[in-house]
């Protein structure tokens, strides 16, 4: 099938709104780890200073943002799904209409991309975000 220039146009539009909501979503993801483990450190570096009495509100306002930390990686790694699940079929549109892609070289470029995709980068976010209420713990229990 032969296309026109207009029709192209408007699949490579899609096709980069496409790769730009991802890069978008890639970016929200490290946002929320960010503040998360800088806001759990500067938690446990202020309960190192206090006395004694806080130190298990400042753990509990760790854990929260922790908690609050994984349920957003958790939001937005779906919206990258959702957004990947939409680009394969344009991928498979300009696979069949204008270049087979996978000759040049990518040969997944039609595939479905699931939410394990990440698999390595979420699993390494969720860690930070959980492990990050360490320094708050840890000076809780100094003052037991």
């Amino acid at each position: 099938m032969t296309i026109s220039r207009e029709q192209l146009d408007v699949v490579l539009r899609l096709f980069d709104d496409r790769r730009a909501l991802i890069a978008a979503g890639k970016v929200q993801r490290w946002e929320v780890v960010k503040w998360a483990v800088t806001a759990n450190f500067a938690l446990g570096a202020a309960s190192a200073g206090i006395q004694k009495g806080l130190h298990g509100l400042f753990f509990v306002f760790s854990v929260v943002i922790s908690i609050m930390a994984v349920a957003l990686l958790w939001h937005y790694n779906s919206r990258v799904t959702q957004v990947r699940a939409s680009q394969s079929s344009i991928n498979a549109f300009l696979t069949d209409n204008v270049i087979d892609v996978s000759k040049v070289g990518s040969e997944n470029f039609v595939q479905m991309k699931t939410s394990e995709y990440d698999y390595q980068e979420m699993r390494m976010f969720y860690g930070a975000s959980v492990f990050s209420i360490l320094p708050t713990l840890l000076s809780w229990a100094a003052t037991w």
